[in-house]
């Protein structure tokens, strides 16, 4: 069958399983993977580590000699099938020897839950797969963005705040360390500018109100005193 990157081997379960890749060209980390399951049809996988094993041994390194064929085998990460709009896991493990081949672009927005309309942040990994976060699910529950110091969090809430705001949301953003002032100017980087064209985009300023919090407090003593004076 054309289309088949690897197979799996040894002890696989419904939620991981390794495989070994014939040709290394085809795999990497981080790409979607999909395997057939009897009992549940194609799902979806995430290749999260890619290794090369040799047979060869340190002794043969020392002495100059180098292997001629390495075996290069990947770790997946299940991620399952979307069912009646809940990603579920398969009820059965993988089989060993059972083929694996590179995930279509729509099974994977399909699994991940991905919407053809909503708020875009950008695209999945080096997939061409736009990510757009559903509107209601942003507004009407929690969100927390998570990840370490510099990594880019408050740039994705700022898009994410775009985004709303495109929509026509009303927001209230209370930004102690004057972070998104500058959303209501154009972004002049060149260099981001050439990301936000990859992603068929371009610099824009939104419609921001600024209220200073000195000022704001101002006018509130202002309103209790005449408040005051009125009783």
């Amino acid at each position: 069958m054309k289309g088949i990157v690897g197979k799996i081997y040894g002890e696989a379960s419904a939620f991981e399983f390794n495989f070994v890749i014939f040709d290394p060209k085809l795999v990497k980390r981080g790409d979607y993977i999909k395997v057939w399951n009897d009992i549940d049809g194609w799902v979806v996988a995430y290749v999260s580590d890619v290794r090369a094993i040799s047979s060869i041994k340190e002794s043969d390194i020392i002495n100059g000699k180098f292997t001629q064929k390495e075996i290069f085998v990947g770790k997946a990460v299940v991620l399952g099938k979307r069912e009646g709009g809940h990603l579920k896991a398969p009820k059965c493990p993988f089989v060993p020897g059972e083929s694996v081949f590179i995930a279509e672009e729509d099974l994977v927005a399909e699994a991940l839950g991905l919407k053809e309309d909503g708020a875009y942040i950008g695209y999945l990994g080096e997939t061409n797969v736009k990510v757009k976060l559903d509107i209601n699910s942003l507004v009407q529950k929690h969100v927390c963005i998570l990840a370490k110091t510099g990594s880019g969090k408050s740039y994705t809430a700022g898009v994410i705040i775009e985004e709303l705001l495109d929509k026509n949301v009303p927001l209230l953003i209370i930004d102690p360390h004057g972070e998104y002032e500058i959303m209501s100017k154009p972004n002049t980087s060149k260099f981001e500018i050439l990301e936000l064209r990859k992603l068929g985009m371009s610099p824009e300023g939104v419609d921001v109100k600024v209220f200073n919090v000195e000022r704001a407090v101002e006018v509130q003593e202002r309103i209790f005193k005449r408040w005051a004076d009125w009783r």
